[in-house]
C-alpha cells in the first residue's frame, strides 16, 4: 500500500513539474523513478505468477504450508493494490492489468490442480489414503476463502468423503448390535471393519465439533465389544468351575463350553486383527486364556474319565454274575454318565486331544460291553448250564434299564427273549424225545432239570 501511495506521489510530482518548471528539480529523475518502480513492480507480479505455477505443480502435498502461506499473502498484497488503484483515479493501467492478470494466473493454476484432485476422489470408491490430498484442499480453500469454484468443489468432495463414512459406521455400528444381541460370529471381518474406519479418525478435524462421529462410532463399537468378551470371560469362569465341581453326568456342562468355544475363537480372530498393539495384547491374552482354560478343563475331565471307565468297567465285569441289582445299577448309572460325557466331548468342537481321548473311551467300553453281550449270548443258547449265572446275568441286564448308553450297548430288550427262546427250545426237546425214545431214566432227568 505504501509502495503504490508513493507512486501517486511521484506520478502526481511529476504532472505537476511537468505543467509548473521548478528550477534545481529534474523531471527526469522523478519520471525515470516512477517508470523503474512500476518495472519492479511487473518483474514481482510475473515472480508471483509463476509462484503459482510452481505451487500448482508441486506433486509433494505433504509439506505445503510454508509456499501457500507465502503464496496467499501474494494474493493479498494484489487484492490490496487492485482496490488502492480503484479508490483513486487510474493512472496506471498497466499496472492495474498486470495485476489483474497475476491474479487470474494464480487461481487458474491453483484452481486447476485442486480440480484434478476432486476428480480424483470422486471419480472413485472412498480411499482412506486421500487425507494428505483433502489436507491440501482444506488448506486452499481456507486460504483462498473467496474464491466460490473452490468452496463449492470442495463442499462435493467433503459429502462424498462423509457419505461413505456414514455408511461404513453404520455398518460398523449394526455389526456391534449383533455381536452385543447374538454374540461374535465373524470376529476377522469386525476387525477389518473397525481398523478400516479408525484409519479414517482424521477426517474428524475436518468437520466442526458437533459433528464430529468417527472417533465417537469406534468407542462404541470397542465398548460393545469389550463389554461381549467380559461376559463371556464371566460364563466361561462359572461352567468350568460346575464342571470341576460336578459329581455327576457333566454332559450338558460340556456341550455349554462347546456353544461357547466358537465365539471365543472369533474373539480371538477379533484380537488378532485390532490395530492397537496394547488392545490386542490385552484381548489376546485374555481370550487365549479362555480358549486355553476350556481346554484344560476338558482335557482334564476327559483324562478322569479314562481313569474312571476302567476302575468302573472292571467292577462291573467282576459283579456281572452275581446278581447284585443294586451295586450293579450304581456302577451302571456311573458308566452312563461317562458314555454320556464322552459322546458330548467328541462333537463339542474341543482339541484334538480331548476328541481322541473320549473317541478311545468310547471304544473301550463298547469291546467290554461287546465282551459281554457274546457271553450272554452264548450263555443262553442251549438249555442247561448254570442257572445262577443266567439270573445273575438277568439282573445285571435289569440293572441297565433306563440307562440310555449302556442300554445301546447291551441286548437288555432282548433278555426275555433269550429265555422264553431257550425254554421254548427244550420243552420241545423233551416232548420230541417223550415221543421217540423209552429212556425214560433220561427223560425223568431232563423234565426235574426243566
Amino acid at each position: 500500500g505504501v509502495l503504490v501511495r508513493n507512486l501517486y506521489v511521484l506520478h502526481a510530482l511529476s504532472e505537476q513539474l511537468t505543467e509548473f518548471p521548478t528550477t534545481g528539480i529534474n523531471i527526469e529523475d522523478h519520471i525515470h523513478a516512477k517508470e523503474s518502480a512500476l518495472q519492479q513492480l511487473s518483474e514481482v507480479f510475473k515472480s508471483w505468477a509463476f509462484n503459482g505455477v510452481e505451487f500448482a505443480e508441486a506433486s509433494n502435498v505433504d509439506d505445503f504450508e510454508d509456499d501457500l502461506e507465502a503464496l496467499a499473502k501474494q494474493v493479498h498484497v494484489l487484492d490490496t493494490i487492485q482496490a488502492l488503484l480503484k479508490e483513486n483515479c487510474q493512472p496506471f493501467p498497466i499496472l492495474e492489468k498486470d495485476v489483474i492478470s497475476t491474479k487470474k494466473n494464480v487461481q487458474r493454476e491453483v484452481f486447476g490442480r485442486f480440480e484434478l484432485y476432486c476428480a480424483e476422489i470422486l471419480g472413485k470408491a472412498f480411499d482412506p489414503s486421500c487425507k494428505p490430498l483433502l489436507c491440501w484442499m482444506k488448506a486452499v480453500s481456507d486460504r483462498f476463502s473467496m474464491w466460490k469454484e473452490v468452496q463449492s468443489s470442495f463442499c462435493s468432495v467433503m459429502d462424498k468423503v462423509k457419505s461413505a463414512l456414514y455408511k461404513a459406521s453404520g455398518e460398523l455400528e449394526n455389526m456391534a448390535h449383533m455381536v452385543q444381541t447374538h454374540g461374535m460370529m465373524s470376529g476377522e471381518n469386525l476387525a477389518r471393519d473397525l481398523v478400516a474406519l479408525e484409519n479414517c479418525q482424521w477426517f474428524d478435524m475436518f468437520v466442526p465439533s458437533d459433528q464430529k462421529f468417527v472417533a465417537q462410532c469406534c468407542d462404541r463399537v470397542k465398548s460393545v465389544i469389550d463389554s461381549r468378551v467380559e461376559k463371556k470371560h464371566s460364563e466361561r469362569s462359572s461352567i468350568c468351575m460346575k464342571l470341576s465341581a460336578h459329581g455327576s453326568s457333566s454332559a450338558t456342562l460340556i456341550k455349554d463350553i462347546g456353544t461357547m468355544l466358537p465365539e471365543l475363537r472369533e474373539i480371538e480372530k477379533y484380537a488378532n486383527n485390532v490395530r492397537s498393539d496394547v488392545e490386542r495384547i490385552l484381548l489376546e491374552k485374555e481370550c487365549e486364556s479362555d480358549l486355553a482354560v476350556c481346554n484344560a478343563h476338558l482335557e482334564s475331565h476327559v483324562t478322569e474319565l479314562s481313569k474312571l471307565s476302567r476302575k468302573c468297567m472292571d467292577l462291573w465285569n467282576t459283579n456281572a454274575n452275581r446278581g447284585r441289582l443294586g451295586y450293579m445299577r450304581s456302577m451302571t448309572r456311573k458308566l452312563n454318565y461317562i458314555l454320556a460325557d464322552c459322546e458330548a466331548l467328541s462333537t463339542v468342537g474341543a482339541s484334538d486331544i480331548v476328541s481322541q481321548m473320549s473317541h478311545k473311551i468310547k471304544s473301550f467300553l463298547h469291546d467290554e460291553f461287546l465282551k459281554f453281550k457274546n457271553v450272554v449270548r452264548a450263555e443262553f443258547s442251549s438249555f442247561g448250564g448254570n442257572f445262577d449265572i443266567q439270573a445273575a446275568f438277568l439282573v445285571t441286564m435289569k440293572a441297565c434299564s433306563g440307562f440310555s448308553h449302556v442300554e445301546s450297548q447291551l441286548p437288555t430288550k432282548n433278555a426275555i427273549r433269550f429265555v422264553r427262546d431257550m425254554v421254548s427250545k427244550e420243552a420241545a426237546t423233551i416232548e420230541t424225545s417223550i415221543g421217540a425214545s423209552s429212556d425214560w431214566d433220561s427223560i425223568d432227568k431232563s423234565i426235574v432239570n426243566f
